[in-house]
């Protein structure tokens, strides 16, 4: 079995290989020390950036569809979000894209608000 293991393991020796036993597949050696860090850092790493990105792309996405309304709501939970959370990158990326929509759409007395 370690024989097969090795040979395998050296013609992908960057891949983390899972090697079947049975029902399950079982990891060994650094592969199995690897995926244990890569687990527990996606477990314990705080997700509060990928929150952010995702209002940010959803806001984006209904304003390329020109559905306003919708994207307004992503636009106030994500900039509530982001300031709660400390994200500023994030957030002043949803006040640039609001701006820019505003400018777009000639709602320029808005502008000034959404800068705020």
């Amino acid at each position: 079995m370690l024989r097969q293991y090795f040979e395998m393991k050296s013609r992908a020796p960057d891949a983390i290989l899972f090697y079947r036993m049975g029902d399950f597949y079982e990891m060994f050696f650094e592969d199995a020390v690897v995926a244990a860090r890569a687990l527990e850092i996606a477990l314990s790493g705080p997700h509060e950036v990928q929150v952010g990105r995702a209002y940010v792309n959803l806001y984006a996405m209904h304003v390329a569809e020109r559905r306003f309304a919708e994207g307004e709501r992503y636009f106030t939970e994500g900039v509530a979000y982001c300031d709660d959370h400390d994200i500023g990158t994030y957030s002043i990326f949803l006040r640039s894209e609001r701006t820019s929509m505003l400018e777009r759409t000639g709602r320029w007395d808005e502008v000034q608000w959404s800068v705020c």
